[in-house]
């Protein structure tokens, strides 16, 4: 049984699931904060981490807008599961200025899909691994690929790019590819 939260947090979650239902992704704190009435955006983090560690909500603190409700919060969304569509700004260093730009709503199955996340592809040079420009490429974050399996790769650049995966050597990976979805 889920420990007792407050009015406050109870307001915080149900703006989340409304404004996810209306929108089709999460709000930024800024605009939870707007919403409940709190002066900024740090009062919001107070309240984030207390839900998450009571087990209301999830979310991926190195990217933005990936606040997951769980339990009786998560509405009637329990057979979908949003994944975030990513981004890397050219002018970003690390891991942590991956941008989000939506949400992909895969049907939940057997598969666990709750820590994936998605990038569409840019480069129409990869039919060498059967990904052509405009492929929703679907990857597991933080997996190290294996030899010959296809890696999410960050250039120096800071542009994510997709590859086959041959030098085990390599450090730029940000993640496995698990799977793609096309539209034709």
């Amino acid at each position: 049984m889920k420990k007792s939260i407050s009015d406050l947090e109870r307001r915080i979650l149900d703006f989340i699931v409304s404004e996810s239902r209306k929108k089709g992704y999460k709000p930024t704190y800024r605009e939870i904060a707007a919403a409940v009435g709190l002066k900024n955006a740090s009062g919001v983090w107070h309240h984030i981490n207390n839900l998450e560690k009571l087990g209301y909500l999830k979310r991926d603190s190195n990217l933005p807008r990936t606040l997951t409700t769980l339990g009786e919060y998560s509405g009637n969304r329990n057979d979908v599961t949003l994944i975030p569509i990513v981004f890397q700004t050219e002018d970003s260093d690390n891991e942590e200025n991956l941008k989000t730009r939506g949400f992909f709503p895969v049907p939940k199955n057997d598969i666990d899909l709750s820590d994936c996340y998605c990038i569409v592809s840019e480069d129409g040079h990869l039919n060498d691994i059967n990904i052509i420009e405009k492929d929703y490429v679907f990857f597991t974050p933080k997996k190290k690929p294996h030899k010959g399996e296809i890696g999410v790769i960050k250039q120096l650049s800071g542009k994510l790019t997709i590859e086959k995966y041959l030098d085990e050597r390599r450090t730029d990976y940000v993640g496995t590819v698990i799977g793609l979805l096309r539209f034709l």
